[in-house]
């Protein structure tokens, strides 16, 4: 009796030869394919395509009439001749079983022959990958990493895949601004600095808490032979830089003189008026007439019950000449009408009847637009003069930035001239509606029911304001009685669902800040006819840094 082996091979060789008799193709059939009965009958003979299981070319159909089986994903069955798929988590195998492997599919690694599944929290091609996804929902998928819930852990960001450190960034979904000294790096966990110092400014966990800050320089209200009285305003979380609440101011004052250039603590406010007064005035007395003195608060921070243990220094004001002739101004103030974008300026000078006042100058410039970074300093100064009047308004403000500002004068004292700058500070102008619509909006795939839309932000002198969420409105242009459909969301791109199929919609993308919507982006998505193959496309958006507090 032959063996069993060979009787197999006889009676494929029968078949062959029968199929070669009673079947002509004209031309040859290529590599991959066989001549065989057509479905229309009638004896047609043409080529057809071998089995998948096939690598090369195969005399009759199924996976046993195969010249070669594929060494990807398939192996020969000796005892029938047959080729067969492997294990799914087989890429090449001896055998059907997990443990015949002798390569893996992605999300496994080879353990002698045998294919285990990722361990938990890896994934990838021999599970060299790490999953970044928030604890305590559902894992990550052992073949690319995808997290279950699209929750990105601590310090990672662009979900379902969590692969993209936070940079300059830290927390959930890179929520936080990283404030760390410069050369410093930064924990995307927590945003603790490695020098264990945080960037002037900034204190606390994480370097997350602003130290307050005054927004100018305080004022001279008073100069007379070398008594100086110093005004400042209390600190308005509204108008001011930094975290609230105070719990003191300390008043400081230095000379010009080079062989002693440090500063002098004059006094502290007591604890508690912090809580009371509106305004701060403090006379130094004694100062040397012959010196120039420059002045600064400080602004400590409340502590709980204490005060707080790091600060920032104040702005400094010009150094000024404490003579008998004093300062130009007893008060000078600056404020933003957020009802027109105007600033309006108030001032009051002291009443010297010696002294010629013969240039005021007002110079502003934007600094920075908020949210946006590092500062964008204007090239030039608007220039505004300030003489012959107590109060001026100056319109056209632009929103959602950082201005600064110098007050210039010239003053004739006898036969001598001045010019100094006399006041400086910044201000800030209110959030308005956003005026740019997102840029670079797109159709990223499409279906016969569903489609993705990525897109990019506006352009950051048009968003007016801190973001809040995109409006997204969909509108089906085949059916004018369709209702719209609107959603919301926080991300740079959407999947729109339960599409109908082979219709042609406009998307429109709007940009939100605290202050309204912006004008739309727009975009024409058709689906597919049902039982077509989707459409995909590649997209790279990206998303500016938005910093803490608009600023």
């Amino acid at each position: 009796m032959f063996p069993h082996s060979y009787l197999f091979l006889a009676g494929w060789l029968l078949v062959l030869l029968s199929n070669t008799n009673a079947q002509t193709c004209s031309p040859q059939c290529p590599v991959g394919q066989y001549c065989g009965n057509s479905l229309s009958g009638a004896g047609t003979s043409v080529c057809l395509d071998c089995d998948v299981a096939c690598a090369l070319g195969c005399s009759a159909a199924g996976p046993g009439a195969c010249d070669q089986c594929k060494t990807e994903g398939y192996y020969n069955d000796v005892d029938t001749g047959t080729c067969r798929a492997c294990n799914d988590a087989c890429a090449r195998c001896d055998g059907p079983g997990i443990t015949q492997c002798s390569h893996c599919n992605t999300g496994y690694l080879l353990t002698g022959t045998a294919c285990v599944e990722c361990a938990e929290g890896t994934f990838g091609d021999n599970c060299t990958g790490v999953c970044h996804c928030l604890p305590n929902t559902g894992g990550c998928s052992n073949v690319d990493g995808a997290c279950s819930y699209f929750e990105c852990g601590w310090g990672y960001t662009d979900p379902p895949l969590c692969q993209t450190e936070c940079v300059n960034q830290f927390g959930k979904n890179c929520k936080y601004d990283c404030h760390c000294p410069v050369n410093d790096t930064c924990n995307i966990q927590n945003g603790q600095c490695s020098s264990g110092q945080c960037e002037e400014g900034f204190s606390g966990p994480g370097c997350q808490t602003e130290l307050p800050r005054l927004r100018i320089p305080p004022t001279i209200s008073g100069n007379e032979c070398g008594n100086v009285t110093v005004t400042w305003p209390a600190w308005d979380e509204t108008l001011d830089k930094g975290q609230g609440p105070i719990y003191n101011y300390q008043v400081w004052s230095r000379s010009d003189n080079i062989s002693d250039p440090g500063w002098y603590s004059q006094v502290n406010t007591p604890v508690g008026d912090t809580d009371i007064l509106n305004t701060y005035t403090y006379t130094f007395t004694g100062l040397d007439p012959n010196s120039l003195y420059k002045f600064r608060v400080d602004t400590i921070a409340k502590d709980g019950k204490k005060p707080f243990s790091t600060k920032i220094w104040g702005f400094e004001t010009k150094f000024f000449s404490v003579a008998c002739p004093g300062a130009v101004f007893t008060d000078f103030d600056v404020d933003v009408n957020t009802t027109d974008m105007s600033l309006y300026v108030n001032w009051t000078l002291m009443s010297d009847q010696t002294v010629s006042l013969d240039n005021l100058t007002l110079m502003y410039r934007v600094s920075r637009v908020r949210g946006c970074g590092p500062d964008i300093i204007d090239t030039d100064f608007q220039l505004v003069s300030l003489l012959n009047n107590t109060n001026i308004s100056i319109p056209d403000l632009l929103p959602w930035r950082k201005y600064e500002y110098k007050v210039h004068v010239s003053i004739t004292r006898g036969n001598l001239t001045e010019s100094r700058t006399e006041q400086e500070g910044e201000f800030i102008t209110p959030a308005k509606v956003p005026t740019g619509p997102v840029k670079d909006l797109r159709v990223t795939s499409t279906s016969a029911s569903t489609g993705s839309i990525a897109w990019n932000e506006p352009e950051c002198s048009h968003r007016n304001g801190e973001f809040r969420n995109y409006l997204i409105s969909v509108k089906n242009l085949n059916n004018s009685a369709a209702v719209d459909s609107n959603f919301t969301t926080t991300q740079d791109n959407f999947d729109l669902s339960n599409l109908r199929s082979y219709t042609v919609y406009n998307v429109l993308v709007r940009f939100v800040n605290e202050e309204g919507v912006g004008p739309p982006g727009s975009v024409y998505l058709t689906t597919l006819e049902t039982g077509k193959f989707s459409k995909s496309f590649l997209s790279i958006s990206f998303r500016s840094v938005i910093q803490i507090q608009g600023l």
